[in-house]
């Protein structure tokens, strides 16, 4: 368990345990449903769900806030990375991590509104019941694979910044890997030369 914790950083406390717990919370509160048994239970099912309550905040919440209703007018990405990068105290990133926080509280409530929502629809409607669980996996692949394409993204993105604002180490690591190469080259030959020579004088 020590060893678990210890892995644990500050995003995932802020943006999936914490958002995980608050949605647990609400449904037990306001539904009367118990999710979890446990402490151990609870940790575990907090981190999932918080991951999920994150990643709808991700695709479907910021979208609705930026896009749609213009709430907010976050950074462009590439004027993001660039102060990221040059910030020397992550100032930047650290507050980036609390609104990211706040969106996913944000969708945890509205998570639990649905959930709310749904427990109602099953319970006039119970022939929802025979496939409930397919809806959702159905949800879940396509919440994902949206959010890997994004995070690829995202990444890829970082990438060429980094590369693009240091070209120089890029190319000093380009040039230290191609002359380790030479000499793992040049000692292959010479290991063989000498295995020859050994040949030779035996001979």
């Amino acid at each position: 368990m020590e060893t678990i914790l210890k892995t644990i950083d500050q995003y995932d406390i802020f943006n999936n345990f914490i958002p995980g717990a608050a949605y647990i919370f609400l449904v037990n509160q306001l539904y009367g449903k118990e999710l979890t048994e446990g402490i151990l239970d609870f940790l575990v099912a907090s981190y999932i769900v918080g991951i999920i309550v994150s990643r709808f905040g991700s695709i479907a919440v910021e979208w609705i806030i930026k896009d749609k209703l213009k709430l907010v007018e976050p950074p462009v990405k590439n004027e993001f990375i660039d102060a990221e990068i040059k910030d020397p105290l992550k100032k930047i990133t650290k507050l980036n991590m609390v609104a990211t926080m706040y969106r996913s509280l944000l969708s945890a409530v509205i998570m639990a509104g649905f959930t709310g929502l749904w427990i109602v629809v099953r319970t006039y409607i119970p022939v929802i019941k025979t496939f409930e669980n397919t809806v959702i996996i159905i949800l879940l692949v396509i919440l994902f694979t949206l959010s890997y394409r994004k995070q690829t993204n995202y990444v890829r993105n970082r990438v060429n910044k980094v590369n693009a604002n240091y070209p120089d180490e890029q190319n000093k690591t380009t040039s230290e890997t191609q002359d380790k190469c030479k000499k793992t080259e040049i000692n292959r030959q010479e290991i063989a030369d000498e295995s020859d020579n050994s040949v030779i004088l035996k001979t």
